[in-house]
């Protein structure tokens, strides 16, 4: 199968992609390349609800651990954010501002952030890339990007009427995928959990 994701050409580092050998075998083939290195992994369990049947795609800098992960294929929307985080990864992008490159350094104590999306979202994919850059500069932010076509149940578990929602640590909120405001919220978790 030819690669239809050119941009992989121009991965210049190594990236850590991680798959738990449930999605679809031509989306890891097409995401294949000489510093694309795949490998087969369970994600951690960061919340009981979270259908372990689905396909899951990790992403991380060389010889680490994913700390962005993607619950179903990263299609529509997510896809731009998937290529994004990829590329700040693989040419060391830089895609958050450094005053919040500044509140994410500052974060000690872990943060599991769950941004619900569907692949038509644009806003969903904004909040996806900025949390998935802040997850990729701090190890001890963990972002699950849930596409909720993948997971119906969770639209009527939580009443979600509006997207993107999030929920961070254990507590559900919608707010606007603005770059201060999601670090602020980061931010304030981890504090809580401190």
């Amino acid at each position: 199968m030819e690669n239809t994701y050119a941009w992989i050409q121009d991965v210049a580092l190594p990236v850590t992609l991680v798959h738990n050998a449930r999605g679809d075998e031509r989306f890891i083939t097409a995401m294949s390349g000489d510093n694309m290195l795949w490998r087969a992994k369970e994600p951690p369990v960061a919340w009981d609800w979270l259908d372990p049947t689905v396909a899951y795609y990790g992403i991380g800098p060389e010889n680490a651990e994913p700390s962005v992960w993607f619950v179903g294929e990263p299609i529509g929307q997510e896809e731009r954010s998937w290529k994004d985080l990829v590329m700040a990864v693989g040419r060391q992008q830089r895609l958050l501002t450094p005053m919040t490159e500044s509140i994410v350094d500052a974060i000690r104590q872990p943060v599991r952030v769950a941004v619900f999306t569907i692949p038509s979202c644009p806003k969903c994919a904004q909040a996806v890339r900025l949390i998935g850059a802040m997850a990729l500069r701090n190890p001890k932010i963990s972002l699950y990007a849930v596409d909720l076509d993948k997971q119906h149940g969770l639209i009527a578990k939580w009443n979600l009427q509006t997207l993107p929602a999030f929920m961070v640590n254990d507590t559900l909120s919608v707010m606007a995928a603005n770059e201060w405001i999601l670090a602020q919220a980061i931010q304030n978790a981890s504090v809580e959990a401190g």
